[in-house]
This record gives C-alpha cells, structure tokens and sequence, in this order.
C-alpha cells in the first residue's frame, strides 16, 4: 500500500477533519515496531515462593510489630534494674513504638491488642528508661484523640502521671510527665475538669513552674497553665478563689530573678498573670491582695536601674509587660477604692444618722469576717474529710475521691512511698514548693 502524501493542510485544520485520520493510521501501521504477543506461563511455584517473601519483608504488619515491641518492653521491666545503664534494645523499641503511634489507628490499634494498658503499667517501672519512655508513648497516643484519652482515664493514666510529675525523683521524667498530662487532658474536657477542679492540677503546674531547677519543666508548666487559663477560666477562677496562695508563688518566680536566663519563662510569667488578671475581678483583686504591685514595681526597677535597656531586645519586652501588667492592676486597685467609696455614699444616704452609718459599716464588716474566719483544715498524719468551702492550707497530702467527689487532706509523710493504689481512683497532690 503506498504511503499517504504528506498533508499540506494545517494541522489545527487536519485534527478537526476525520477524513485525515486514515492517513495517520496508515502511517501506524506501515511503521509499527514489530512487537507480537507475548506467551505468558503460569507462575513456578519458586517464583510464587520468592515474591511471598518479597512482600513479606517489605510489608510489615504494624499491629503484630507493636505487639511484638511491648512485649520486648514487658521483659526488660523483669530484668531492668534502677541502677541499669542504658538499653539499646528499650531506647530502639520505644522510638518506633512512638513512630508507630504517631499514625491515628496505631494508636487505637494498640488498645485493641491489648497492650496500651502494659504500656501504662510501665509508668510504675523502677527502671527509668521504662518510665520515662512509656510517658512518650501515651503522650503520643493521646493528643489530640478524644477516643483514646477516654480510654487513658479509664485507666486512671492521668493519676500515675500526676503522681510522677510531683514525686518522680529524675527532674526529666518529670518533665515527661506532665509533657504526656498535657496530651492526655488538652481539648478534651472531662480531662481538663478532673486534672484542674477535681485533682488539683493547678496546684501541679504552679509547683512545677516555681521549680527553679527543672527548666524543661518550668516551660511545658507555663503553657499548660497558660492553656487553662484561656480555655477554662472558670476552672481556673474557682481554684484561685479558694486557694489564693498560688498567685504568691507565681509572684515569688518574678522577683526571684532565677528567670533571668530563660527569656520564654521569664516573659512567659508575666503574661500569666496578665491572663489571670483578665479572667476575673476575683482574681484581679487576688493578684493586688498578694501585694503583685509592689513586687512588679520592684522588678521593674531592677531592670530599668540594670542599664541594659538600650541594647537588650529581651529586656525591652519584659519591661513592656511589667509596664502593661502595672496598669491593669492600678485600674483594679481604682475600681476597688471608688467602689469602697460608692458603698459609704450609699450608706449615708439611705441612714437616717451617723450612728446608723457606724451600726451598718460594723455589721457589714463583722459579716466579712464571719465568712473569711470559718473554721479551717486542722490537718494530722490520718486522712479526714475536707468540708465544702473550708480553707485548706498548702503543703498537705491531698487525696480525691472521684466517685464520691470527696477530697481528703493530711501530713505529708516522708517515710510513705511514692506510690498510688490505682483502686483509690485519687490523685497524690503536691507538697508545698521551697
């Protein structure tokens, strides 16, 4: 068959008329390359054994692998010692564990298997590679999973980690502890209202950002609180309100100048209490109670009389939240004088005579006093019941009941372990910070 002239016609033209496409055909098929059909054979069964294991070693089957790494973790808890150095094996399984994890139906797969419960069992390992990696773990199992923080309270996680981040006696895992709080309770309610209104919390994370030496832990402290504070201010109100010697702490960290050398802390403080003063009136006056104006006003000089202000970024922006901080707090202290003031006008003018005034004024005092001197927490070395609305001072063992919604206060004793029955469903709360 002669080969088709070559087209003079336009190619838009010739693409738009079929008749051209016989041509291109013909084309085709005079200079075709030659290849026929292949003759396919059915697989030997040497090539199927070969592909098998192809597939096998380069598919891997996630539960079983994690199934298999816990496991490894559950044996070294048997063997690993306190005292023991480092375990290549432990520190190799936990990193993929934690790769694993990382992927949302892993983390959910491990509960499945049933091993997300040895995983929390490990928080209670002597060895403290165990420990500290078993808090990574859940950290990344739970952030930001409502389903597996669930499970996590259910099995009383948030309790050992509370316990940990207190008691553990390795600054890291501390830090590691409350690291995995904040996975397991952030935007998740239920967990935010047990860890802050129900155990305590707030009182966990204020002892641990005044702990001047576990810098890791002063951080992962301030922004969960920060957290708190903005997400759950009436959580946060409530706790003030009936222990105002937290705003104290936060106070001392400002004055103490340990935070010098921590830029993030140091500003990080004053923003706190910035947010604090911007939850609510209550806390606001708490804050101008605890005499904040004049330990500010003493910082603040501080920096100023350092004659660092000229060249120093950092310094600049501390003395520009000192400043800031400084004047919500006089509005406060205005608001509270002209409302004293508006209190006697209105006295005076619904009395019909000075000695009314007097009877008023006293009664209105005596009131206040009546409600600010009720009966306070006696503590011993046995446990008794805290009363609703009763002042308990800091520095106590704190023990909540959360099925009774009861909480029990007494001596802290040196000589007790550090450990908690997870049948008491309780968190073991913080001996006063030195």
């Amino acid at each position: 068959m002669p080969v088709a002239p070559e087209s003079t016609v336009p190619i838009n033209q010739a693409t738009r008329d079929p008749s051209m496409w016989l041509g291109l055909l013909q084309w085709s098929l005079r200079y075709q390359d030659g290849t026929r059909s292949s003759d396919f054979q059915p697989m030997s069964e040497e090539d199927k054994a070969w592909i098998s294991r192809f597939f096998k070693d380069q598919v891997v089957d996630e539960p079983a692998r994690m199934n298999e790494l816990v496991t490894l973790l559950e044996d070294k808890n048997h063997t690993l010692t306190a005292e023991s150095d480092v375990d290549d094996q432990v520190t190799d399984a936990i990193e993929e564990l934690i790769d694993l994890t990382s992927a949302i139906d892993n983390s959910l797969n491990l509960h499945k298997i049933r091993k997300f419960a040895t995983v929390v069992e490990l928080l209670r390992a002597p060895n403290p590679q165990l420990r500290k990696g078993a808090c990574s773990i859940i950290a990344t199992c739970t952030q930001n999973f409502e389903a597996m923080q669930k499970i996590a309270l259910e099995l009383s996680v948030l309790q050992y980690l509370a316990h940990m981040a207190v008691f553990d006696p390795i600054p890291n895992i501390q830090a590691k502890a409350l690291f995995a709080i904040s996975s397991l309770v952030r935007n998740y309610s239920p967990a935010e209202r047990m860890f802050i209104a129900d155990g305590n919390g707030f009182q966990i994370l204020v002892r641990s950002l005044c702990d001047t030496t576990n810098s890791r832990a002063r951080k992962i402290a301030l922004f969960l609180t920060l957290h708190f504070v903005r997400t759950q201010p009436n959580l946060v109100k409530d706790v003030i309100v009936s222990d105002q010697g937290v705003i104290s702490e936060i106070l001392a960290t400002v004055i103490s100048g340990e935070n010098e050398h921590d830029l993030d802390v140091s500003e990080g403080v004053l923003q706190l209490l910035s947010a604090l003063a911007d939850t609510a009136p209550e806390i606001a006056q708490a804050i101008v109670v605890a005499n904040a104006t004049q330990t500010l006003q003493q910082r603040l000089k501080t920096l100023e009389d350092s004659g660092a202000t000229d060249n120093k970024e950092n310094v600049q922006v501390e003395i520009g939240l000192l400043q800031n901080l400084l004047s919500k707090l006089s509005d406060v202290s205005s608001r509270s004088t002209e409302t004293q003031r508006t209190e006697i006008v209105t006295s005076t003018t619904t009395t019909s005579s000075a000695a009314t005034v007097t009877t008023n004024v006293t009664k209105s005092a005596t009131t206040r006093t009546s409600v600010a001197n009720r009966t306070p927490f006696v503590a011993t070395h046995e446990w008794q019941k805290v009363q609703s609305g009763q002042a308990v001072p800091s520095g106590l063992h704190y023990r909540m009941d959360f099925s009774t919604g009861e909480t029990f206060a007494k001596l802290i004793d040196p000589n007790e372990p550090d450990t908690i029955p997870v049948s008491q469903q309780s968190i073991v709360v913080v001996p006063q910070h030195e």
